[in-house]
């Protein structure tokens, strides 16, 4: 199954992204949007994961956040991958402090003790809100926009993922869901 880590935002701040405007995209450049119920920030990507691995996955990402405490992380700014040149990506910043960086550390570490390769670069909270294909000149997204705030989120857990690859677009389905802390269950 193709996979990832996730942490998944509340209503309030999905819609709130939805409702950013969406200018239309300059001549020979695509804009595909995220569908608002998809919008997450992701932790970790993992790719095809065979599914006899799936319980030592689940394993380790219960492991990394048995070493976490619930945060708060606020969702709001805006910009693009690359941060020069052409966007590839249009994403919605994250902040969660340390919690969330010595969080997406743990999951990482998890993972590579059973055979995940680690990320080369460096990890970056976002959400991917688009991805864009095309050279375009400029910035898609209007300038007063880049400081705008979509909402807190109360992160109290963090999912693995299945993405299912569909015409219509990806279809997100929540595998496991761990719960940040020691001793904490469910959601």
């Amino acid at each position: 199954m193709r996979a990832f880590v996730a942490i998944l935002l509340d209503d309030a701040t999905r819609a709130a992204l939805a409702r950013l405007p969406r200018p239309a995209p300059p001549r020979g450049v695509q804009v595909r949007w995220v569908a608002e119920r998809n919008l997450h920030l992701t932790l970790k990507f993992l790719g095809e994961v065979e599914e006899e691995r799936i319980p030592a996955v689940a394993a380790a990402l219960r492991a990394a956040s048995v070493q976490a405490k619930p945060f708060t992380m606020e969702v709001a700014g805006t910009g693009a991958f690359p941060e020069r040149g052409a966007p590839r990506v249009l994403w919605a910043g994250c902040d969660g402090g340390t919690a969330l960086v010595a969080l997406a550390a743990a999951v990482e570490q998890g993972l590579e003790r059973i055979g995940f390769e680690r990320e080369r670069r460096p990890f970056s909270a976002h959400v991917t809100l688009a991805r864009v294909t095309g050279r375009a000149p400029g910035p898609l997204l209007p300038p007063e926009r880049r400081d705008r705030a979509f909402g807190q989120v109360q992160v109290r857990s963090l999912s693995l993922m299945r993405s299912t690859l569909r015409t219509a677009g990806a279809v997100y389905e929540e595998v496991e869901r761990c719960a940040l802390g020691p001793g904490r269950a469910g959601p």
